[in-house]
């Protein structure tokens, strides 16, 4: 939902939804961190479906996706220059994720401000 929607469900300002979504993501991060790993090949091969082993043999690690997500236009020019996507004509996070084909997430990336950070 955008940030409006929900400052005014909760009759907050949206820059307090902007930064309680900062801080979750920040918390998600350091409580999920652990439970993310590049998997080692042999297991992925040997547990990995019959459909994937059919469709692409021992040739699939994982499936990449990219996407972004919207985000309030920071009053900060360098930030704001940061974020901006062309693609999108808004100011974006990007953010890129790798599952294992056995639907575990083995790669979060993080890309605001400029800087990529692993998750």
């Amino acid at each position: 939902m955008p940030l409006e929607d929900l400052a005014y469900r909760f009759f907050v300002s949206i820059s307090t939804v902007s930064r309680a979504f900062q801080a979750w993501i920040t918390a998600v991060d350091v409580r999920l961190q652990p439970l993310i790993k590049w998997p080692d090949r042999e297991d992925l091969w040997r547990t990995m479906p019959q459909c994937f082993q059919n469709s692409f043999g021992k040739k699939t690690t994982v499936i990449i996706d990219c996407f972004e997500i919207f985000i309030d236009r920071p009053s900060n020019l360098l930030a704001r220059a940061q974020t901006f996507s062309s693609y999108k004509h808004h100011n974006t996070v990007k953010v890129l994720i790798a599952v294992t084909p056995q639907g575990t997430i083995s790669l979060i990336c993080i890309e605001s401000l400029g800087g990529g950070k692993n998750v």
